[in-house]
């Protein structure tokens, strides 16, 4: 359970949402770190329409900050187009969006994103991938086990989304989530079969590349509890979260490799019994 005061930001949406404030796509020394490449800037007043992007399914999303956050707009996939008060949004190259300031509460925010579905699998529109080998990279004292823990689990699998999906099922299945334990290691995982929340999402990543498939890592957080009586979902901060984007089919694909957790689909607006039982 969360007290108000627990509270960072609340969102109204016709559905549940992954919003995302980093990818990180280099593994060093057991830990992930983020593209260092300089973030866009972009002028304006008030609204700001986000560069490139198929403006095929726009999902519309409302935010108002209710504690101090971070400079990061949390947002879906692809923004397309950002509506706050301020002159200059900063747009990063993984589509993170940024303000030159802190969030403080009370600030709104109006969002549409370019996200596609498939089946309940949330995908960005169509894009270009300028930087394929790095996000391919593998550490070389792991690479070796990695390769070989990937090509198990494609085994007679003939695409690379139904490889990834093996890859998500046999760490959503097999493995346990032990909050305590510290590594992000994905050998210690896979043969601890349990591990800590970011090791999930590291061991994807990991598995993905070795299986030649691009992907990273994402940090954000989780809209799902929906609250009834204020029509819009609650976001504390128990719903930071971790999980991956795999590139398949030139979009970028939401991966969700821990026990329990639910991607956030299409129609998945939470019921109100789902809504008590999270609290």
């Amino acid at each position: 359970s969360g007290g108000a005061s627990d509270r960072l930001f609340e969102v109204v949406s016709d559905r549940t949402l992954y919003l995302r404030t980093a990818t990180l796509d280099r593994f060093e020394s057991g830990r992930w770190l983020r593209q260092e490449a300089a973030p866009t800037a972009l002028k304006g007043i008030f609204r700001f329409t986000l560069p490139g992007g198929e403006k095929r399914e726009m999902v519309p999303y409302g935010i108002e900050i209710l504690a101090e956050m971070t400079e990061t707009i949390p947002t879906a996939l692809r923004p397309q187009f950002v509506r706050t008060d301020t002159q200059e949004l900063w747009v990063g190259q993984d589509h993170t969006v940024a303000l030159a300031e802190k969030l403080l509460p009370g600030r709104i925010i109006y969002a549409e994103s370019a996200v596609s579905y498939s089946g309940q699998r949330p995908a960005s529109d169509p894009m270009p991938l300028g930087n394929y080998e790095a996000m391919r990279a593998l550490p070389p004292d792991r690479e070796r086990a990695l390769v070989e823990h990937a090509r198990r689990l494609g085994l007679g699998r003939t695409t690379g989304l139904r490889r990834a999906e093996a890859m998500e099922e046999h760490l959503r299945t097999g493995f346990r989530v032990a909050p305590a334990e510290e590594s992000e290691d994905p050998l210690e995982l896979l043969s601890r079969r349990s591990g800590p929340p970011r090791a999930f999402a590291s061991t994807l990543t990991l598995l993905l590349r070795a299986d030649g498939i691009p992907a990273r890592v994402v940090e954000g957080y989780r809209v799902r509890r929906f609250d009834p009586f204020a029509q819009r979902y609650v976001v504390q901060k128990r719903d930071a979260h971790v999980w991956v984007e795999a590139y398949l089919d030139s979009r970028w694909v939401v991966f969700e490799p821990l026990p329990g957790a639910r991607l956030p689909g299409p129609d998945r607006a939470q019921s109100l019994l789902e809504t008590l039982i999270d609290r």
